[in-house]
């Protein structure tokens, strides 16, 4: 059954329940002020229904923002996963080449084009990079800048009726 309401008061949102705000993830992806309104729909106007609107679409709503927020996460675990795993990787090649290099530069005895090509090779790791310097000019130093008046912004201009 269908109650359509229109009042002329607008009822305080109460405060967000424990079980509206799960210990979930996806939880905190959802807006309080959207929250404080499921809130008000499943209190007092469970039994209004606008078009399209009322407390189970409010609350399909919001499990959808939650299954996604989830879903995020469980990416964000995976890809953290991922990269640890290859960072592991990378070390593993890391110490396997330095062990062919060595390998290499004693094979490579007594063969100068060789020894040369192996000691273009370097297998340290590459320095930390340098925090980038800023570019562009410096800003100016004006004399008297004390003396330059200051815009007063904590005033909202007044508005000015425009006669037709």
């Amino acid at each position: 059954m269908s109650q359509t309401a229109v009042s002329d008061s607008t009822p305080e949102a109460p405060a967000a329940s424990p079980s509206l705000v799960a210990p979930s993830v996806g939880a905190s992806s959802i807006a309080s002020s959207v929250e404080a309104l499921i809130e008000l729909f499943r209190g007092q106007l469970a039994e209004v229904r606008f078009p399209d609107v009322d407390a189970d679409t409010l609350e399909e709503a919001a499990s959808g923002v939650t299954a996604a927020a989830d879903s995020v996460e469980r990416a964000r675990a995976a890809l953290e996963r991922a990269a640890e795993a290859l960072r592991g990787e990378q070390r593993a090649l890391r110490e396997h080449a330095r062990l062919a290099y060595r390998y290499a530069k004693v094979f490579a005895t007594g063969n100068d084009e060789l020894s040369a090509a192996l000691d273009s090779i370097s297998l340290d790791d590459p320095p930390a990079a340098k925090p980038k310097k800023r570019r562009g000019r410096k800003p100016k130093k004006v004399a008297g800048a004390a003396a330059v008046p200051q815009l007063a912004l904590e005033e909202e201009p007044t508005p000015t009726a425009v006669a037709s």
